[in-house]
């Protein structure tokens, strides 16, 4: 009898503990999310998956028409590929071809190296 009294302080007093955790969880929540402490306790919610109706390419579009910045540094990107493209056509294109030869063996003999 006597250890079933026992036993059933120790249950009460982890439930009481349990309780106590569960409040200053959502005291933090509370505070987290701007909410009165008075407002009912927040709960988990399962969530369902929602299919989008839009494709990536839909996205893409209306984001970059929503923002201005994205549109400008993409064209900033595609304008340095042409110029990067163009200088490297200009590098190879100025060496004379027996040192063309010569750098492409180079190349070759240090991937060979590896």
């Amino acid at each position: 009898m006597l250890q079933a009294q026992v036993q059933e302080t120790k249950l009460l007093r982890d439930v009481s503990m349990h309780h106590l955790e569960a409040g200053k969880v959502q005291t933090r929540l509370k505070q987290l999310l701007n909410r009165p402490q008075s407002s009912p306790d927040i709960e988990a919610a399962s969530l369902a998956e929602t299919p989008l109706d839009t494709t990536f390419d839909q996205l893409l579009s209306a984001l970059q028409a929503q923002n201005p910045d994205l549109a400008a540094t993409q064209n900033t990107i595609a304008r340095e590929k042409v110029r990067v493209s163009h200088s490297m056509k200009l590098a190879t294109s100025s060496l004379p071809i027996p040192m063309m030869v010569s750098f492409e063996k180079l190349l070759m003999a240090g991937s060979s190296a590896r």
